[in-house]
């Protein structure tokens, strides 16, 4: 547990470095979203490929609610239920992600927890949020 930890910080800390330094530049950052048990498709225009920069889980009604319409955003009544999703289902989410669309000028992967190690907050909505950026591979 507390390797898995320790690669999810080191793996976010060196996302956070290359954001920074990206910033610098002039790279438009892309953001996607999909609701849980959809699919996402990023994509980049010719001549570039997709950089990853942030993937992750959320939860909460209201959020999924403006990404996720009815019924997807159904929740018990009662109030906002929140979990936070562990670090290990955000590592793996992100490094499904990386592999599959890292230097791709596209990609597309399903947003089930199950297929993340297990849904560790059933009964509440959860969607997916990517940040990439497309790096061009051709110059001239």
């Amino acid at each position: 547990m507390m390797r898995a930890a320790l690669s999810f910080f080191l793996l976010t800390a060196n996302f956070v470095l290359l954001a920074y330094c990206d910033n610098l530049g002039t790279l438009r950052r892309y953001e996607k979203a999909a609701c849980e048990d959809e699919s996402l498709a990023l994509s980049c225009p010719p001549g570039t490929s997709i950089s990853v920069e942030m993937a992750q889980y959320g939860t909460g009604q209201r959020a999924a609610s403006t990404l996720c319409p009815p019924p997807h955003a159904a929740l018990p009544l009662g109030g906002e239920t929140i979990c936070d999703p562990p670090n290990s289902l955000q590592y793996s989410l992100l490094q499904t992600v990386v592999e599959a669309c890292q230097k791709k000028r596209s990609c597309k992967f399903q947003t089930s927890t199950k297929s993340f190690g297990g849904d560790p907050c059933p009964g509440v909505q959860k969607y997916v949020i990517v940040a990439y950026k497309c790096r061009p591979y051709e110059f001239r």
